[in-house]
């Protein structure tokens, strides 16, 4: 539940600043597409550090947990895409979703090898 807490809190936090400092526009299709890679990218970023969070707390079998919340975020983000796929170009949600298990598996990797 950290993990997941982390990511949602580290993006929505970043995607507000962005915002609030007229960086970042609603609606989302007003934002250039290297602005919208960013945001895909440091959402990975998140990601990684997230599932690494969860590995870390986990008691046992630290990456099945971290694979387990990249899963959770992998339907979310299906989920999402689908509710918003208008409001957002295809390319970042499928940008969004296709990352989540194998940054899942990176910040569990990182947790086993540090």
């Amino acid at each position: 539940m950290a993990g997941f807490i982390a990511v949602v809190f580290l993006s929505t936090i970043t995607d507000t600043v962005l915002e609030t400092n007229d960086l970042l526009k609603i609606p989302f299709l007003d934002n250039p597409w290297w602005l919208i890679l960013v945001v895909a990218i440091y959402r990975s970023i998140y990601t990684i550090v997230g599932c690494y969070i969860a590995a870390s707390l986990a008691a046992n079998r630290p990456m099945f947990h971290a694979l387990t919340l990249g899963g959770i975020g992998f339907v979310v983000g299906i989920l999402s895409s689908a509710a918003t796929w208008q409001a957002s170009p295809a390319w970042f949600s499928v940008l969004l979703v296709a990352p989540a298990l194998p940054c899942a598996w990176l910040g569990g990797r990182l947790k086993s090898e540090g």
